[in-house]
């Protein structure tokens, strides 16, 4: 009988999400891939934020007093 061995691949598996708008949704994304990846004991994956600036002018906000 061989020894069982686990096959190393080449690259790790990778994914790729790009969510807009909603930061509570982007954390819980984030935290159910984690969960999972955890739950079938695979490697935590690494989370990057990047953050894309706004396009267009700015805006200029008005203040949440009214002036008398």
């Amino acid at each position: 009988m061989r020894a069982v061995t686990k096959k190393k691949s080449d690259a790790p598996m990778q994914m790729s999400v790009d969510l807009t708008g909603d930061q509570r949704l982007a954390e819980n994304v984030i935290l159910e891939v984690r969960a999972i990846a955890k739950r079938y004991g695979l490697e935590t994956p690494n989370v990057e934020i990047v953050r894309q600036p706004r396009v267009g002018p700015k805006v200029k906000r008005t203040s949440g007093r009214k002036s008398k």
